[in-house]
């Protein structure tokens, strides 16, 4: 694992945040090229590091409407989030739906749709994150 940091307490959220992806991305690839995954420690460190970039992404979002362009910053691997989809189209309308991401693309049941702009013309613009399930449960 890359060990070059920031300084952890420079108040730099978006440094974190652009340290904590890689570092996340490697344990993945690491996971994904293991026989038999990662060990438990390995493990916990990769979720631990998940957490902390839900978190930091969670206070790096825009306050006004919590969309984030996906040309600032993406989700992490895995997690479930809105996507707001531009057809770029007069005839269809944009359109909003809960998806995972991949790392490459968004995932909602058998259809992926990727980060606009693209040769299709269309793709996810933004994404959010989804809100606390209801009763905090």
């Amino acid at each position: 694992m890359t060990t070059n940091s920031p300084n952890p307490v420079d108040g730099d959220v978006q440094a974190l945040i652009d340290w904590l992806k890689p570092q996340i991305a490697e344990l993945e690839n690491i996971c994904d090229e293991l026989p038999f995954g990662l060990d438990e420690d390995d493990a916990m460190q990769l979720k631990v590091m998940r957490f902390a970039l839900d978190r930091l992404n969670a206070t790096a979002q825009p306050v006004s409407d919590g969309w984030v362009k996906c040309s600032d910053m993406m989700p992490s691997k895995g997690e479930r989030v809105f996507v707001f989809i531009d057809f770029n189209s007069d005839s269809v309308p944009p359109s909003i739906h809960d998806a995972e991401f991949t790392g490459q693309t968004f995932r909602r049941g058998g259809a992926t749709i990727k980060p606009y702009p693209l040769e299709d013309g269309f793709g996810v613009t933004h994404w959010m994150q989804l809100p606390a399930a209801p009763g905090g449960q």
